[in-house]
């Protein structure tokens, strides 16, 4: 009793008057003749009962559009001819067809597309990001027109933003404007900008560049930046991402900034040009390098996380350790391969600020360029000199200071320029080792030359010990084999005296003296006393005029040739010196 039923409710499209015009400005096109179009209070309607197109040819404002499923047979069209204004209840799209033009869309609710045809406007659609448990926007069905327009995600109180589309229903440009988190996985065409929203938890796969300025924090998240443009370069300029990984075919990818990544970076095809860029991996987070070619890097995580590497990653300048726990290469996994692949090469300088870290990675020096070690902190894991005709000098103590980590010298050389070297586990010298001779070498906490520490070892078939500067050196407390021995110029050279401390050369003994600068090369018994050191001579001499020697046996193996260098007096097998 006393029920009314209306026969329509009111803002529901019904294209009455379409014989005149389609506008939505025209009341007598809405069920409602007498209200007319909806306002900021109403939501607009379309359904299957009426299949008539729309033009929206005046700039609206309401507080919602729902197109039905059943909207659909014909045209049944909705174009866009002027601005649009959507309130909190959204822009829904289950059927029919919308058309976006150039005006902009901008959305106070949220973008649902479960059907029909959306072309989305080449202008701006701005949307405002709806919290953690509702879809910002989410296209999971019907057709998708990005139409070379851009989407913003906005909100000036840090709501988060959760966006899911598909390969097929991607975006254009995308513009990630909301303080809040940001989840979901999307797929972009074109650019993402990124201006606001230090915590991004989505994925993102991008055909276009990664733009913005970020902030500090900006690289925190699970989120990943996945670069997949097979068919065009693409560019880097943000400072800061969460995950990296490239998926480029034959295509570039340019890094135009240093950029901050939190965790990951996986490279799996494509080349990188980095314009001499850093890379610093940061935030809380624990970081996986499956594979990466690198020009700058630093590791600048909490005291408490590990960085590791799964395989073979390339540093084509510095590497820079500043904080972390470990830095570790990965377990044993069949797919990677072996774990000699799984390390780090390094063709620049070597700077380590930090005291206590540690990991099972070798750091392999590489490059045909001299290099510094350098730095106020202690080595955390084993080192690799592995260079071509090239070496690392330390600017600092060097301490390598874990149990069962090595120092190798393979190829090229290390130059211990006056600095200490700590070695915990062993030290093995196939290249060159180049130093003043005042130095502490200390290997397995023993400091007594090679020939006694089976730790510590100078190999007699492929080394070279080089003496530089003009400190007294005494020879034998680094050893009494040698394969090459270059002797320094205007510097005083020292030997044990006696058989037992007897020096062996299988290769060249040589001196750095050029005739010009400085004076010969000078050998002596130790503190200069009367009695002979023994010299055991089995490969060749290079000294010619260069050395200025003193009471040497070299009865013991081939004669010493020295032509032109000075007697010092009681030298024995020695040819050619000057009387």
């Amino acid at each position: 009793t006393n029920w009314a039923f209306p026969s329509l409710l009111p803002y529901i499209w019904t294209g009455a008057d379409f014989a005149v015009n389609t506008n939505w400005d025209n009341a007598l096109n809405w069920s409602d003749t007498i209200l007319g179009a909806p306002g900021v209070n109403n939501t607009a309607y379309f359904s299957g009962a009426y299949l008539k197109d729309c033009n929206i040819n005046v700039p609206i404002a309401c507080k919602g559009i729902n197109i039905g499923l059943a909207y659909t047979g014909g045209t049944n069209t909705i174009t866009q001819n002027a601005a649009m204004t959507i309130g909190v209840n959204g822009f829904e799209v289950r059927g029919g067809i919308f058309t976006g033009g150039n005006q902009a869309i901008t959305n106070a609710g949220f973008f649902r597309q479960t059907g029909g045809s959306f072309t989305n406007t080449s202008g701006t659609h701005e949307i405002t990001a709806q919290g953690s448990t509702i879809d910002t926007w989410i296209v999971s069905g019907g057709t998708h027109v990005p139409n070379g327009g851009i989407v913003k995600i906005s909100s000036g109180v840090g709501l988060d933003a959760i966006v899911n589309n598909s390969a097929g229903r991607q975006l254009n440009h995308l513009e990630l404007n909301t303080t809040g988190i940001t989840s979901g996985t999307i797929f972009v065409d074109g650019d993402l900008t990124r201006t606001q929203g230090p915590t991004l938890n989505a994925t993102i796969s991008l055909k276009g560049n990664y733009i913005g300025a970020g902030g500090a924090g900006f690289s925190a998240g699970t989120g990943t930046i996945i670069f997949i443009s097979t068919v065009a370069n693409q560019n880097f300029n943000c400072l800061y991402a969460p995950n990296v990984e490239i998926i480029k075919g034959a295509t570039t990818l340019i890094i135009n900034t240093d950029i901050n990544v939190g965790s990951n970076w996986k490279h799996t095809s494509g080349t990188i040009t980095w314009n001499a860029h850093k890379v610093t991996f940061d935030t809380v987070n624990t970081s996986l390098i499956t594979s990466g070619s690198f020009y700058d890097v630093e590791f600048n995580k909490i005291a408490t996380t590990n960085v590791t590497i799964e395989k073979l990653c390339t540093i084509s300048n510095d590497l820079t350790i500043t904080s972390l726990a470990n830095l570790n290469q990965s377990a044993w996994q069949q797919d990677i391969g072996p774990l000699n692949l799984r390390q780090i090469e390094v063709s620049g300088h070597y700077i380590t600020n930090l005291n206590s870290w540690g990991g099972t990675i070798t750091l392999i020096f590489k490059g045909a360029t001299n290099k510094n070690i350098s730095g106020t902190g202690k080595q955390g894991v084993a080192i690799e000199v592995d260079k071509t005709n090239a070496s690392m000098s330390l600017l600092n103590h060097f301490d390598i200071f874990n149990t069962g980590h090595n120092l190798v010298i393979r190829n090229g050389g290390l130059d211990l320029s006056g600095f200490n070297l700590t070695v915990k586990n062993s030290f093995t010298v196939f290249g060159k080792l180049s130093l003043k001779g005042n130095e502490t070498i200390t290997v397995k906490n023993l400091t007594t030359p090679a020939i006694t520490n089976p730790d510590f070892t100078i190999s007699g078939t492929s080394s070279t010990i080089v003496y530089t500067n003009t400190n007294l050196a005494v020879v034998s407390n680094l050893s009494r084999t040698f394969y090459n021995l270059t002797l320094g110029a205007s510097k005083i050279h020292e030997f044990a005296t006696g058989a037992p401390n007897a020096i062996t050369i299988n290769g060249a003994l040589a001196s750095n003296y050029d005739g010009i600068t400085g004076t010969r090369s000078v050998l002596r018994s130790e503190l200069d006393a009367s009695v002979d050191w023994k010299l055991t001579l089995v490969g060749t001499s290079t000294l010619s005029d260069k050395v200025d020697v003193k009471r040497s046996d070299a009865s013991g193996g081939l004669g010493v040739l020295a032509v032109g260098s000075t007697n010092g007096g009681f030298n024995t097998n020695w040819v050619g010196l000057l009387l």
